[in-house]
């Protein structure tokens, strides 16, 4: 893509929550860069960058106010600073990289990805939302670049992932390109951490487990098949109320007694007597009735 920017200064406002309104802009060139405007030929403000982007009559103008002032001033938004950023458009990229300690010196990763192209400028990202102007540990490095970075690389024997525009995404573990949906052949298994000698002490442990297990569930049956059943529906047997167990018969003589015939029952019959349930086929007593 044809750049038709020349000597194009940027002040970056991504850093802040919002875009400050045109009276903060105006104050913030004139009173912290000092901006010359005899020597400005276009100053636009960039509404989907985010940016006010200045064309000077010269590049050495350009480039002598970024050295000078790139995040050396400040904004403030509700209470909070902000650095502000500076520098040349000048086909340059940003590079953001993540995960590394943010005590990490900042010439340690320059050095590094000097490798893939040369580095511009190097700065702490803060937080827009959440921490305002909190640094949140990803670097922004300006790169041009000469080929593309790996997704994963490791700086100062920290992994750090990275992140660019037109970046060949790839694998943490391969380094090839990223094969999305697939696994990995380089994926490293998962070892297990008990040591080699207690292997064989666990399986035995785990057997002995298991048959104790099964040996206290055949008890729980055999208990149950030898407790009687002793619901209470069991006992629920009505009583004829005109019997009483406990009551002597005093008050009969020979005279009163009926005669009685013995005889066996009827089949599939349950015969009541004396509130106890007989079975089938035991032989029992009846009153014959008698003749009037």
């Amino acid at each position: 893509m044809k750049n038709f920017r020349q000597n194009s200064l940027v002040i970056d406002f991504n850093v802040m929550p919002v875009v400050p309104d045109l009276e903060k802009i105006r104050n913030f060139l004139l009173e912290q860069i000092n901006l010359d405007f005899s020597s400005v030929r276009n100053l636009q403000v960039s509404v989907s960058k985010n940016q006010v982007i200045i064309e000077t009559t010269s590049p050495e103008e350009a480039y002598r106010l970024a050295r000078d002032h790139n995040a050396k001033h400040h904004i403030s938004h509700e209470n909070q600073l902000y650095e502000i950023p500076i520098f040349v458009e000048d086909g340059a990229i940003e590079v953001k990289v993540h995960d590394l300690p943010p005590r990490m010196p900042n010439h340690i990763i320059t050095s590094h990805l000097q490798q893939f192209g040369e580095v511009v400028s190097i700065r702490n990202e803060v937080w827009r939302d959440f921490f305002p102007g909190i640094p949140n540990g990803v670097r922004i490095v300006r790169m041009k670049l000469c080929k593309s970075i790996p997704s994963f690389i490791s700086i100062g024997g920290n992994s750090a992932y990275v992140v660019h525009s037109n970046q060949t995404k790839t694998c943490r573990h391969c380094s090839g390109k990223l094969h999305t949906g697939q696994k990995c052949n380089e994926t490293k298994p998962e070892t297990s951490t008990i040591p080699i000698g207690k292997t064989q002490q666990v399986k035995e442990q785990q057997k002995t487990t298991k048959k104790k297990q099964v040996s206290d569930i055949d008890e729980t049956m055999e208990n149950k098949e030898q407790t009687p059943n002793t619901d209470i529906d069991h006992f629920n047997v009505p009583v004829n109320p005109q019997q009483t167990a406990n009551e002597p018969r005093s008050h009969l003589t020979d005279s009163d007694t009926p005669d009685l015939v013995f005889g066996p029952p009827k089949e599939k019959t349950n015969w009541r007597s004396g509130g106890k349930l007989l079975k089938p086929g035991t032989k029992i007593c009846y009153h014959k009735k008698p003749n009037k």
